[in-house]
């Protein structure tokens, strides 16, 4: 989820600052004009910032879930 949510943050930041953003990113601002990406800047800034923050969740997630088994919790004293 945190990978995800800083996706979101971090594309709406861009598309905020979309115009600002391909000033001082030229060199992402010359893979817009191949034909490869057959869509939009803004549209395949959206499509790129949603799969870049599921890749980073799982990763994330995955860290978490081998962390938790190594870590134990101590059992709490009533």
């Amino acid at each position: 989820m945190v990978g995800v949510i800083n996706a979101v943050w971090i594309t709406g930041a861009h598309l905020i600052l979309f115009d600002t953003y391909l000033l001082r990113h030229g060199s992402e601002a010359v893979l817009y004009h191949y034909e490869a990406i057959p869509m939009p800047p803004k549209a395949a800034m959206i499509v790129l910032g949603i799969f870049s923050g599921l890749v980073s969740g799982l990763i994330l997630g995955l860290f978490a879930f081998l962390a938790s088994k190594f870590v134990k919790r101590k059992p709490t004293v009533i």
